[in-house]
Formats: structure tokens, sequence, C-alpha cells
């Protein structure tokens, strides 16, 4: 809104207007008048009426101003005009137009507005001495500078501030609060055009109300102790009062006309620990109150609850948990639960286990006494189906009885329902299978924690039927689509269908392409080994393309190696005239009905478009191709090398879609797929490996072999490791180990030896002196080697005796020095031998293994 000028600046304008009109009319042969005050005050918004006035009756005459005018009317001597007053201040002109000249005159309209009713806020009940505050809103007050707004307390003017807002005027007080009883407070608005004065009044009452006093002289007590309560309430103003002693509930109330005191016993429970008591104070006359608090503190011992501690608690197997126990009790009771005497199992509990499933013992205490609590933990986790007592195939013969079984295993013991395409839960005895019964069962293992699912197909066998779904009696077809087979009949094995026409010649699904021509009745022959059925199809070609799911799927699952694919490979149109349908992959014609074996090239992502004069249909088909389990060299390698002691995984995989299931076992064993962590030789032979799917298996020998470091077992020495000299010795090194470990010797002497072909046994023919010493065989293959040791020792022959002991003395002597002799003479050579080994170089192959043995001689004394 533009605010208004003042009225005093506006007086200023208009008079200079006036004095400017006045030196005009001095010269105005025309006496130009307009009648009426000047300035013209107007209420905004509302309308006026301006008269004008001339002495020249022949004058064109009117006016000119920014206010709309809503009237205009003439006569020979005046001119008038009603306008309405939407501007704050304006200056409409009257004028005259004569020959030889024209004359003007204007005059000036203020226009002001009207305030709305004064609005008080201030509370209507005031507290002796107490901060209060009145505050006068004006609505609408323009102008605004002109206008004034005064609060008054019993016709007393109070000092205060104004503002403005907008076109609101704001005018703000302290009221006097040192006078108790009733006022009157006024707000008075007023303006300098003393055109309207508006004013308000409201009542207020200044009461003396002080703050009641609570006392509790056993604020901290046990149960049973009587607490003494007491509520006293000074003199008030007004002197009605009333006074309520309050706990749980109300437990005294007193009235008086001057100062009250109310008393009040109260038995302490545990329940009236923390509970405040209130003494509340009302001047019922004013209907108002004031309270003072005070907390009561009760002990007692420890009490459990279901609240606090739940005795039973249910968790999930995996999840995490907090094992929570409180008891009731002031002071607050120290709790712990054990299970069979372990630690304290307060908190939190990650990955909850079944075996935390049990009875929990708590125990809590404070000064004033003990309690004890037992709580049940079960832990709960979601159903398995359990494949040896839920089969996922079952076969059925038609009319026979049969039990449908299936279980799972969960906590809690989980609801099985298996059902048919959403129908009745198929679980128990039947006592005649049917044809209908065939299919597949959706299995449900369910509990509060999840479900499993598992499928379980039924098959029955029956002989051929026709029904309405399959084979309808009246059948449209789209030209130009491609069709195989229109009519299907139900029946186990599946039915072989023929449909001909009039002379059996003209056999629909023989043409690739429906042209109108194969409207008419077809007589459909549908047989398996268990009879024949018989049913007249009628044919219609000629309709609008539309494609529906029925006749044209959004996706195919098909078998690898089918031949002849049957109906529902197909994709339909409905339409008259029959529209022409063609399914594209990826750029190629490859249509329904034109495959003679799937194979798995076929899979893919089909566009289908139907036309015919009436329009354009268009689907995309997503086509899978499935086919049966296939084991290769580089998902299943055969042979498999080990070694013995070290960790492997056996893996074995085979091609099939769906993925196939592989076992390999030997000799019936388990099976062996997966790591083994550490591999034995009686891991080595043939495995049997065997992939299923639903459309069949494959078998693959595995032969793994397990390898190992070498040992050596034993060292065989014939006669003995004790010999004589020049007599043969053979040492024969036995071993194990894959593959076969090599041989090698390490002798003291390497003259007059022989080794068999494959290195393990070494011979000495005859055997001399140097020949004593270690002998050591040593093994090894890929995987390590294997060392062991023995000694030979090669004694002296008995001395031969020249003579008969019998003999002469000389004979005897003569043996004597003989004897000393040879035994100066072996001295001398063993001399020299020692020299020869000592100054030998060492083995090169081992020098640490090269050893040097003194002969060794055995003497018979003669």
């Amino acid at each position: 809104m533009t605010r208004a000028p003042g009225p005093r600046g506006c007086l200023l304008v208009c008079l200079g207007v006036y004095l400017a009109a006045a030196a005009m009319l001095a010269n105005d042969p025309c006496d130009l008048r307009i009648l009426g005050p000047v300035p013209v005050f107007a209420e905004h918004g509302r309308s006026i009426s301006l008269n004008c006035t001339m002495k020249c009756p022949a004058a064109s005459k009117g006016w000119e101003t920014s206010l709309r005018k809503s009237e205009r009317r003439h006569d020979l001597f005046w001119t008038w005009t009603s306008v309405v007053v939407g501007e704050w201040i304006t200056y409409p002109k009257c004028y005259a137009i004569y020959p030889g000249g024209h004359s003007i005159t204007n005059t000036t309209i203020v226009a002001y507005d009207l305030p709305l009713d004064p609005t008080i806020h201030a509370l209507g009940y005031i507290e002796l001495g107490a901060d209060a505050t009145a505050i006068c809103e004006v609505a609408r007050a323009v102008p605004l500078t002109d206008a004034k707004a005064d609060l008054l307390l019993d016709a007393t003017t109070l000092s205060g501030t104004t503002l403005i807002n907008g076109d609101t005027l704001i005018t703000e007080a302290i009221v006097p609060t040192d006078m108790p009883g009733n006022h009157t407070l006024e707000c008075r608005v007023t303006t300098d055009l003393d055109v309207v004065t508006r004013r308000v009044e409201q009542f207020i009452y200044v009461h003396s109300f002080p703050e009641p006093v609570l006392n509790v002289k056993e604020a901290n007590t046990l149960v049973g102790v009587d607490v003494n309560i007491t509520c006293t309430l000074p003199e008030t103003d007004p002197s009605e009062a009333l006074i309520t002693i309050k706990g749980s509930t109300t437990l005294k109330t007193c009235e008086g006309s001057s100062e009250i005191t109310c008393n009040s016993i109260l038995k302490a429970q545990k329940e009236d620990n923390a509970m405040n008591i209130e003494c509340e104070a009302r001047l019922r006359s004013l209907n108002i109150t004031k309270s003072t608090f005070l907390t009561l503190n009760v002990t007692y011992g420890p009490e459990f609850s279901l609240s606090l501690c739940p005795i039973t608690r249910t968790w999930l197997e995996g999840a995490t948990a907090t094992f929570s126990c409180k008891a009731d009790g002031n002071p607050g009771p120290y709790v712990q639960c054990t299970k069979d005497g372990g630690a304290n199992v307060i908190g939190d509990w990650p990955g909850i286990m079944k075996n935390q499933s049990g009875v929990y013992q708590c125990l809590a205490r404070n000064y004033y006494g003990s309690s004890n609590w037992n709580v049940t933990v079960d832990v709960e986790y979601e159903p398995k189906f359990i494949d040896s007592l839920c089969l996922g195939s079952l076969a059925w013969l038609e009319g026979t009885r049969a039990t449908f079984s299936c279980e799972a295993d969960g906590n809690p013991t989980p609801h099985i329902e298996c059902a048919k395409d959403g129908g009745p839960n198929a679980i128990g005895h039947w006592p005649n299978i049917t044809r209908q019964d065939s299919g597949t069962y959706l299995c449900k293992a369910s509990n509060k924690h999840g479900t499993s699912v598992k499928n379980v197909e039924v098959t029955v066998e029956y002989g051929p039927e026709f029904s309405d779904s399959l084979c309808p009696g009246t059948l449209m077809l789209v030209e130009g689509t491609n069709i195989r087979h229109f009519c299907e009949a139900d029946g186990n094995p599946r039915p072989y269908i023929v449909c001909t026409k009039d002379d059996g010649h003209n056999e629909i699904g023989r043409r690739p392409v429906i042209t109108l021509h194969n409207s008419g009745t077809y007589r459909c022959n549908a047989s398996n080994r268990h009879g024949i059925a018989l049913k007249d199809v009628a044919v219609t070609v000629e309709y609008l393309p539309e494609f529906t799911d029925q006749l044209c799927p959004s996706s195919l699952t098909l078998l690898e190696g089918v031949q002849d694919a049957p109906a529902e490979f197909f994709c339909k149109a409905d339409g008259k005239p029959a529209p022409l349908v063609e399914c594209i992959k990826d750029g190629d014609m490859n249509g329904f009905g034109q495959w003679p074996n799937i194979t798995r090239g076929d899979s893919g992502f089909y566009r289908c478009n139907a036309n015919n004069p009436h329009g354009v249909a268009v689907k995309n088909i997503t086509v899978a191709i499935e086919y049966g389990p296939k084991f290769n060299s580089s998902l299943c390698p055969s042979p498999l090398t080990w070694i013995e002691g070290t960790p492997v995984t056996f893996s074995c995989r085979a091609n099939g879609n769906p993925i196939a299931r592989v076992e390999c076992s030997k000799d019936g064993g388990q099976n062996a797929i997966g790591d083994w962590k550490k591999i034995g030789r009686n891991e080595s032979g043939t495995y049997r490996c065997i992939a299923t799917n639903r459309h069949g298996s494959d078998v693959k020998d595995v032969r793994a072999t397990v390898e190992s470091k070498p040992t050596v077992l034993h060292i065989e020495i014939k006669p003995s490791t004790s010999i004589y000299h020049k007599q043969s010795v053979t040492l024969r090194c036995q071993a194990d180990g894959l593959p076969a470990p090599t041989y090698q010797w390490r002798t003291p002497y390497h003259s007059s030896l022989s080794y068999s072909v494959d290195n393990s046994t070494v011979t000495i023919s005859e055997t001399e002196f140097h020949h004593s010493g270690l002998y050591e065989c040593e093994v090894s293959n890929k995987h390590g080697r294997d060392a062991q040791r023995v000694e030979i020792h090669v004694k002296d022959t008995l001395p031969i005796l020249l003579g008969a002991i019998m003999g002469a003395a000389a004979l005897a002597a003569v043996a004597g020095i003989s004897a000393k002799m040879y035994l100066l003479h072996r001295a001398q050579i063993s001399q020299k031998y020692q020299l020869s080994k000592a100054q030998e170089p060492p083995n090169a192959e081992n020098p640490t293994n090269s050893y040097v043995k003194m002969p060794q001689f055995e003497i018979c004394d003669a």
C-alpha cells in the first residue's frame, strides 16, 4: 500500500494550488470555478462528486483526472463527474474551451483510511509485583504518520513505545502490578485529522499468590516405613485457596481462607521410589495453580521381572544379539548370568550359534539381598531341505496309490507345502493317481526366518486326450506366420499328432507360412502307446496383427538336439486378414519352425514382426538352449599326479546347461572333489566321475598317482658285515619311492667292485683288506633323496701249520721263527698301506665320505 502524506504537508501543497488558481481567475472571462472546499477530504476507495460552474454557455467543457471516472454530465453552465478515490492525493482539473481561448482550474483531493478496531494483548490475571507488558495493535491506520495509539490503565496514560509494521500501528507499554485487585486497561486511537477515534478496553486482575512450602521428613527411606508429608500455603489474595498433596495419586486435599497447612502419611512401597511428591496450590476463583515438588527415594532388595529380564530369548543363528538382564532394586543391583558355571554372558553376542541354546542362571545382588532367575535361550535358523528326505523327482502310474513326502530341517519346525501351479498342498497319501497329477511341484519350507524352495518333478503316464486349451475346436491363424503344429494333446509319453484337411494331403504345419487357404476343418489324430484320440479343428485365417503371451511367449527354453521343434517354439499373431510373422535374430532370418535340429547357436534374442494390410505388431523373444553334461580334458584333466604329504585340490567339472553336478569317487567311496589337506599313497587309483543335470549324465575315469620322496629301507649284506680275506660279499640296497629312485654308492675302495643294472647292488668277488670301511647307499628322485651306511670288516684267514704239532722240536722252532718273520712282513705291508692311503686323493664326488681303514689281523699262537 502506498503511504499517504500527512495532513500538514497536504495543506501546504493545497494552499499553493489555491493561490495559483486565484491568480488565474483574475484573468478568466468564463469565471471557471470548482465548487466545494479545498482540499477535499475523502475516504480511500469511495466515490465522490465534483462540480464545476462557468459563465460561458457556448464553451466546450470537461474534466481531466488520473482517478477512475464513473460518471460525467454537462449542461449550459455546469459540468460535474463522479470519481473513485484510488490515490492518496490527486489534483483533478476542470477546463473550458471557447472562441479565442480556454480556461483551466483544479482542486486537491486528500484520501484517508479508517483504522480497524484496536486489539489488546495482555494477561487477564497478573501476579502481584510480576513484570507485565501490554500491546495494542491497530490495523489499517492510514495515514500512519498522523495516527496515534495510547495505552491507559485506570484512565492513566502509560508510557510506551510505538512502531509501524506495514499498515499496522503497534504500541507497547509496561503495566504496573503493585496494586492488587481489578483494573481497566484501555487502548485509544486518534489521528491529527480528527476524522475517527477508536478505543477498546480489557479488564485485568492483579493477585497475590505465593509458592506453597513442601516438607517431607523421610525423603530417603526403606520399604514399609511411614513417610510424613506437610504442605503449607501462606496467605493469598483472593483469600479462598485449595492445596492438594499428590503422589502417584491424590493423597489429601485441604482448603481455607488464610494460611493453610495440610498433612499426610504415606507408607513407602518400592513402586514409590523416584516418585515426585507434589504440593499443589490453586486459587479457585482465578483457576491459577502453583506446585512444589520433592523426589522420594525408597531402598529395597533385588527383584527380577519379565520386563527387565525376559525368561525366554529367541535369536537367529549367525546374527548379533545382546544378552541383557536387569533386576529392580535400590540401590541398583549387580546382575550376572552364566551357563553351566561358565563366564558372565551379559553383553553382545556376535555370530550366534546353535550350541548357545540352553538355560542360563542369573543372580542379582545389592546391599539389601539377592535374587535368582533362569533365562532360556532358543537359537532359531532358517529351513533347509534334506535331499534324502525330499527327492527331486517322483514317477507315478495313473490309477495307483502314492505318498508325497518332503521334509526339511529348521527351527522353529518349518511348515512345508508342495503345490503345483498354486494348487492345494500335495503332501500326504494319494489314493488314486491321475494324469493331472503330473508336473512340477514347488515345495516351500517356511518358518519366520526364511523360506527354502525345491522343485519336485512328478511324472504320470497316460493315454492321449485332447482338450480345448491344447487343441481348440476353432483356431485363428495369422497369414504369413511360421507354424508346424497348431494342435496338441495331453498324454505321457507325448502323443504323436497329425492334423489333415479334406483328402489328407493338405496337412497344416508342413507349409511354413500360413495363408488364407489354410482355413477349413482339420481332423487331428493323437496317438501314443496307450491309445488314440481324434478331434476336428476349425481353422480361420484373417485378423489384425496382435501378439499375445499365449501365442507368442516372451521367453523359451529349448533342449539341444531336439528334432522337429514342438508347437510352443513358434510365435503367432492374431489378425484378419492373417498377418505375416517374421522372427529375426542378429539380423539373420531364423524363424521359429525352421529348426531341424536345436543347437546352442539357436539361443539369443529374436525380434518378431507381424504385418498385414491393417498394421504392424512387434515383439522381442528370448530363447535359451539347454543341453546335457559333457566332460573335457580342460575341465576335468586326467591323469593326475600328486605328491605324498602335500595338500591338493581335486577339481573336475563338465559343460552343461543347467550347470552339471559332478561327483568323483574311488571304489564307491565318498565324493573326492574338494581340498585335501594331506595326500597319502593310498589315494592313488582310478576315480569314477559322474556329471548330471536334468538332461542327462556323462562319465569319465580319472587316474590319480601319488608320488613320494625316496627312503632307504634296508641294506642287505651277504654273507655278513665281517668276512674273511678273499671271501665274496654282496651289498643290496632296498629303497622305496615314486618315481623309482636311482642308486649311488660311496665305498672306501673302488677297484674289484661290480654293480647291478639298476646300481642297487654292489658285489666284491674277492675282498682285500682295503675293502674294509663304510659303504653308503644314496637314493634320489625328483622329490628328494635319502642315504644309509653300513661298515664292512675284512679279517685275515688262520695261519697254516707247516708241520704237525707233535713233530720235532726243531720243526717247532722253525715254525716259531717263521711266525715272527711273517708278523714282521705283515707289519711292513701295513706301514706301506697306511702311507699309500694317506697319499691317495680324497673321493672327488664326496670328500667327506672317503675313508681309510687299517687292515685287521688275527694272530694265532703256535
